[in-house]
C-alpha cells in the first residue's frame, strides 16, 4: 500500500519543479549501427519532461564516475527517467551516466536526480 505522505510529496516535487524547472528533453538510446557498413544507425524519439539543472551534489553519486563538468538533472516524477537516454539542450547532447530514484517506500518516484555528462 502507498503512504498518502510520498503521494503528497511527489506533486510537490512535480509542482515545484513545473514552477522553479523547465521543461527539457530526453532522447531514448537510439539504434546501433553496422561497424563495417556504417548504417543502420537511429535515433530514439525525443520527449519532453519537466526538471531542473544543477551542479553535482557530493554524496549523491558514485565519486568514481564523476568527471569536471559533469551536471546533475532533477526531474519530476512523471518523467519517467531511464539510464541511457540523453539530455538535449538545443547545442549538445548530454548522455546520462547515472540515475538515481528518489523512491523512499520503494512504490512512490518523488523524483528522479540524473548524472549527465556534456
Amino acid at each position: 500500500m502507498t503512504n498518502p505522505t510520498y503521494i503528497r510529496a511527489a506533486k510537490t516535487a512535480t509542482r515545484l519543479l513545473a514552477r522553479y524547472g523547465a521543461t527539457m528533453q530526453l532522447r531514448a538510446k537510439g539504434g546501433r549501427s553496422d561497424p563495417v557498413s556504417g548504417s543502420g544507425g537511429s535515433q530514439g524519439a525525443p520527449r519532453d519532461v519537466i526538471g531542473l539543472v544543477t551542479g553535482v551534489q557530493d554524496g549523491v553519486f558514485t565519486e568514481s564516475l564523476r568527471k569536471a563538468g559533469d551536471r546533475m538533472l532533477i526531474l519530476a516524477p512523471e518523467s519517467n527517467a531511464v539510464a541511457g537516454e540523453v539530455w538535449v539542450d538545443g547545442v549538445a547532447n548530454w548522455p546520462i551516466v547515472e540515475l538515481k530514484t528518489i523512491k523512499p517506500d520503494n512504490q512512490t518516484v518523488i523524483a528522479y536526480r540524473a548524472l549527465v555528462r556534456g
